[in-house]
């Protein structure tokens, strides 16, 4: 999308188009080239791991996707990948054996590693890896349960030839009980790994730094949050200076806040009582936390229900501690839920997507931007289409540029009938408006309706050249109107409506062909023809 937060891929850019669903996607930045990979039951009877990459305008270079892992007995799930400057490494755990595996792809999109690597083969089950890189190696951490029935914390360095550095794995914290759902950021000269603790009555958000040797050099962990309080999952982000942890923290019953605390790179928590980051009640943050950074100050966002839906909401705070937005911002507070909100700072200004329920029935893509200031300058879709779209992930590219990618229901692609999940992508290029703008006045009014067959909903989106009255209806074969979409006066610029298939009784109208007619008052006309599926 530009800067003007209009959508250059409105239909979305098909990035897996198999048979079957695809979900789950994760997805990282070559410095040429995105590689977007993603959990896929294209084979009817097991998950398997899958990828494409994508150059910088959209194109998929990959039109036979890469088989990333396609295990004969095992599904694997869960994927999650980095990028070492030649290679990246993508790790997921595989189901039956549930053990900690992964594979390096190379720039050009090749599998390098014949077999998967196995980065750890311990006793029980290994669950839910992320990674980083420090420069040098990566840094994958998990879920271990090799000691019992609780999990422990582990990782394992793996280098750029693939090799497993520490094959029996670094204890990261084998307290008593849980410790679960690890996340890692890497800053200055080590990695600062943070997870849910319920090593006491109550669970508790701990840390641990490992150095590039993997000596964790906290072996005891961090107590980051104190109190006889529930906690949530918790995130870490690095300024340069600092560590950022955040969590939610249910201080009184029922009530839901958001907490933070600066640890520093000795390991030493700066706001011991942490640092109340909204002061509204009820304003729960879910696993789906997200931080981005923006070179002088954070921007932290969340599901928020002080109302009565779930929102989304935003705080920046300082690298010294200071809430600069005591109230939360609001984000999107649209009817309905929001939820799984992701965020980037894309060199100007802050991108945030989410998941959205605005329209009643299914869940779409929606985003917003924000200015390093705190204001939210624009609000968009990225996916109305028919059916529901989960899972967004973004990830900035070169200069400004960002690639969003989410799992998403689809009915038809290219007039075939699909329906099933598959994977989509949408740029963030900021390549200006007024490209668009021309290539739209170019191809007529209305260039666009798509889904076309259509179920649930469609979109049309249309260009006005000049000022004046718009009005577009919909027809049924013998010439009859049954849907007044518009009757407005509009401004020049593109256009976009949505067309639920219902007439202007609020019926569903059968299944068939239908007409879409667009005039003006400057006298110019178009009509293009719909079909809707039932």
């Amino acid at each position: 999308m530009n800067q003007a937060g209009i959508v250059l891929d409105p239909e979305g850019i098909a990035i897996d188009t198999v048979t079957n669903e695809q979900r789950y996607s994760s997805l990282a930045f070559d410095g040429t080239n995105y590689l977007v990979i993603w959990e896929d039951f294209r084979s009817g009877f097991q998950w398997d791991i899958y990828g494409v990459r994508l150059n910088q305008t959209g194109v998929v270079l990959d039109s036979n996707s890469i088989v990333i892992s396609a295990a004969s007995v095992n599904s694997q799930y869960s994927p999650s990948i980095a990028f070492d400057g030649t290679n990246y490494l993508v790790v997921w755990f595989c189901s039956v054996i549930n053990d900690i595996v992964g594979i390096r792809v190379n720039e050009l999109g090749t599998v390098v590693d014949t077999i998967s690597i196995t980065i750890t083969n311990a006793i029980n089950g290994q669950y839910n890896p992320r990674i980083a890189f420090d420069g040098t190696n990566y840094l994958v951490v998990w879920d271990d349960y090799r000691n019992g029935e609780f999990s422990d914390i582990y990782g394992s360095r793996v280098n750029q030839s693939g090799l497993v550095l520490d094959p029996n794995g670094i204890v990261i914290s084998p307290e008593l009980n849980w410790q679960e759902f690890p996340s890692l950021c890497f800053g200055g000269s080590n990695y600062f790994v943070v997870w849910k603790d319920d090593r006491g009555d109550w669970p508790d958000i701990f840390g641990a730094r490992v150095n590039r040797a993997g000596l964790v050099l906290d072996p005891n962990g961090i107590r980051i949050s104190n109190g006889e309080n529930d906690k949530g999952f918790a995130s870490a982000a690095f300024d340069g200076t600092n560590y950022f942890v955040v969590w939610s923290e249910e201080r009184f019953p029922n009530e839901w806040y958001i907490y933070g605390s600066r640890v520093s790179q000795t390991g030493i928590v700066l706001d011991p009582n942490g640092i109340p980051l909204v002061s509204a009640s009820n304003s729960f943050w879910g696993p789906h936390v997200s931080i981005a950074f923006d070179g002088t100050n954070y921007l932290m966002i969340w599901e928020d229900y002080r109302g009565i839906d779930y929102d989304i909401y935003g705080t920046r705070l300082n690298q010294f501690g200071i809430v600069l937005d005591p109230n939360g911002i609001p984000i999107s507070t649209a009817g309905s839920d929001q939820a799984f909100p992701s965020v980037v700072f894309e060199g100007s200004n802050f991108l945030v997507i989410w998941e959205d329920y605005r329209s009643g029935y299914d869940s779409d893509i929606y985003g917003a931007k924000l200015n390093t200031s705190g204001t939210v300058i624009d609000s968009f879709f990225v996916s109305v289409q028919p059916g529901n779209q989960y899972s967004p992930a973004l990830v900035k590219g070169s200069g400004n540029q960002a690639l969003i990618t989410y799992s998403g229901w689809t009915d038809s692609i290219n007039h075939h009938p699909a329906n099933t999940m598959r994977i989509w992508g949408k740029f963030y290029p900021f390549v200006g408006m007024e490209d668009e703008c021309s290539t739209l006045y170019a191809k007529g009014l209305m260039p666009e309706i798509y889904p076309n067959p259509f179920r649930n909903l469609t979109q049309i989106k249309y260009a006005i050249k000049k000022r004046g009255d718009v009005s577009i209806k919909i027809y049924d074969i013998a010439g009859k109107s049954v849907r007044n979409l518009i009757m407005d006066n509009q401004e020049i610029g593109i256009h976009i409506i949505n067309w639920d298939g219902r007439d202007d009784m609020n019926h569903k109208l059968p299944a068939g062909v239908y007409f879409c007619s667009l005039r003006t008052s400057k006298g110019i006309s178009e009509t293009k023809e719909i079909i809707i599926l039932r």
